[in-house]
């Protein structure tokens, strides 16, 4: 099912990581009731984990590899798989294209 939007952006990162979280606690109630992704497709990247709502953490990279992948370069894999499957990525401009990226982030939809 493809989702009605692409890009929803906010200049002024300080404003955006609340603004993200927002948009996924919204995203995450609509998709308890309607079904459209499963978790394991819906990731939060975060270049600071500790900004992240707390009850949404479990949503990032780094709680779904288990560490962090600046801190233990064997996650990085893990990490690139994790991107790989999610079909909707919520992230800040800071996040959007960290240096573990691989290319088929372009495939999912961002919302920053």
């Amino acid at each position: 099912m493809p989702l009605p939007f692409k890009h929803l952006a906010d200049t002024d990162n300080r404003l955006s990581i609340p603004a993200v979280d927002n948009v996924l606690e919204r995203f995450v109630a609509l998709n308890q009731t309607e079904g459209v992704l499963t978790e394991e497709q819906i990731l939060r990247v975060a270049t600071d984990q500790s900004k992240v709502n707390i009850s949404l953490q479990h949503y990032t990279i780094n709680a779904r590899v288990g560490g962090d992948m600046n801190e233990n370069n064997r996650l990085v894999k893990q990490a690139q798989d994790r991107v790989e499957k999610a079909k909707l990525v919520f992230t800040t401009c800071a996040g959007e294209w960290r240096p573990h990226s691989s290319e088929a982030v372009a495939e999912a939809t961002f919302l920053n």
